[in-house]
């Protein structure tokens, strides 16, 4: 299959496909841990289907955005939807921006660099939202997952998510965009057996395909990293509670209001 984005019939290659893939790795890691309640989000129309349901969409997304052939998916506001909610979900995660940069800065620099090579710039004005590690700029790196979304996703206002509401827009303007208004009809969406397996045998294979690395070894390396500093603190906030003598000669704090009970019960006694 292929899919029609904001830039023609394609499918995801390179540093895209592997940003996309990762993101779509995190909701899946997300989805088994914490079951169907992840998906408290903003998207009504993705909201609205059942949890069966949500990964039939995710199959056809992933078949239609890496698997190439003369065909291409029906675009429909469940699986632009499905799109959007997988951008949104690294969107959310730009909050942190330290870790942000730290786990996804350079796939969504490869992938921006990708997609808007700095060859093509011609005014250096016109490059200041390029995204660089070490900015630490909340607002760069949102503008710059906005941009990698709007490559994939055919327009924002078909969906039904932003913007222009299907109930405002006539026949003619859907026309005009080249989208079908039975687009925006409420879909059948049938149901599978084993879907969830499918999903994950999909995934498998567009890492093996792809020769992506996956983004969980850096996860794992910036928990370890994190874990190692925080039993740091924790060994030093437990020496100087416990310590009978710290690195400055000081008497801990334990021992020393040990001391001090001590001694107000020896007097007591005496």
């Amino acid at each position: 299959m292929t899919w029609n984005t904001s830039r023609g019939n394609r499918i995801l290659k390179g540093k895209e496909a592997k940003l996309f893939i990762n993101v779509f790795m995190l909701i899946m890691d997300r989805i088994d841990m914490m079951g169907e309640y992840f998906y408290n989000t903003e998207i009504c129309e993705f909201n609205n289907i059942t949890h069966n349901q949500k990964f039939v969409i995710f199959k056809e997304i992933l078949i239609g955005l890496f698997f190439e052939s003369e065909l291409y998916v029906d675009l429909n506001q469940y699986n632009e939807c499905a799109i959007y909610y997988v951008f949104n979900t690294l969107f959310e995660e730009v909050d942190d921006v330290e870790y942000f940069e730290n786990v996804w800065g350079q796939d969504v620099i490869d992938a921006y660099n990708e997609v808007w090579p700095l060859e093509n710039v011609e005014d250096d004005d016109d490059d200041n939202d390029r995204p660089y590690i070490g900015c630490l700029d909340k607002e760069i790196w949102e503008s710059a997952v906005i941009f990698l979304k709007e490559q994939v996703l055919y327009d924002e206002d078909f969906i039904g998510i932003i913007g222009i509401s299907r109930l405002l827009m006539s026949d003619l303007q859907l026309i005009n965009m080249g989208i079908d208004k039975s687009a925006f009809e409420i879909k059948f969406i049938e149901e599978k057996d084993n879907i969830y397996e499918e999903v994950r045998e999909l995934i498998h294979k567009i890492y093996v395909c792809e020769k992506i690395k996956p983004i969980q070894l850096k996860f794992k390396q910036i928990f370890k990293k994190r874990n190692n500093a925080a039993r740091v603190i924790q060994n030093g906030c437990h020496n100087w509670i416990w310590s009978p003598l710290c690195k400055d000669n000081t008497v801990g704090i334990r021992p020393r209001l040990d001391y001090e009970l001590y001694k107000t019960f020896t007097n007591e006694t005496t």
